[in-house]
């Protein structure tokens, strides 16, 4: 139901900006948006994962906004194109991924640590695909008595309490389930994964006719 403060209210959805600063950007942010969903979906939990929405979090204050890079929600998808705190399941995101990159540093590093330290974001994680602009390149934050603890791993696995670990592959930041430790394929290796069973599956159907022409009779003979 909409509320007569929300009617006199303009919430904005987007801010005029570009979604990311350069291919890279967007590939990441891709990546992790589409290995969240698949996760969350083999764990039959129901997760709202929305990148480059705005989260507004005051009711009837639209400058309290930020736009995460990528964030996850507890709770159905409401389809809507913004995030309101008071109208969702869940009052914040679980967790928030922001790519680090030559504009975004600063204000991933410093403005919106606080801003969702401030605003009790369980997890937060940054990371710079180029490996140019944060050091260390995966930095993984958790809320503890409402202050961000570095929970990084040097040079190994970042473990979210959340079920996933994250480690870095050349350019790419991964997700791993804990569980069995196995990786969270991206759409482009289930492709290719799907066309290797066709392949074998003729190859199979082939080898099948061959035996069956040798074997007129079904005794060899």
């Amino acid at each position: 139901m909409t509320t007569t403060m929300e009617k006199q209210v303009n919430y904005p959805e987007s801010d005029g900006k570009p979604m990311a600063e350069n291919n890279t950007h967007v590939l990441t942010i891709m990546l992790v948006h589409q290995a969240l969903e698949d996760f969350f979906l083999l764990k039959k939990q129901q997760c709202w994962i929305a990148s480059n929405i705005f989260w507004f979090w005051e009711e009837g204050n639209p400058v309290s906004r930020v736009s995460p890079d990528t964030m996850v929600i507890r709770g159905n998808d409401p389809d809507t194109n913004s995030f309101f705190s008071w109208k969702s399941e869940s009052t914040r995101p679980e967790i928030i991924f922001e790519i680090t990159s030559r504009k975004t540093r600063k204000d991933d590093v410093e403005t919106k640590f606080n801003l969702y330290e401030s605003l009790g974001v369980p997890e937060y994680v940054m990371f710079d695909p180029k490996n140019t602009y944060l050091f260390p390149r995966l930095q993984h934050y958790v809320l503890d008595n409402g202050v961000y603890r570095n929970v990084t791993a040097a040079g190994g696995d970042c473990i979210s309490p959340l079920g996933f670990f994250m480690r870095v592959e050349g350019r790419e930041l991964r997700l791993f389930d804990c569980d069995n430790g196995k990786k969270i394929p991206s759409r482009r290796e289930l492709y290719e994964r799907a066309q290797q069973a066709d392949q074998l599956e003729i190859e199979n159907a082939q080898l099948r006719a061959i035996i069956k022409h040798l074997k007129p009779n079904g005794n060899g003979s």
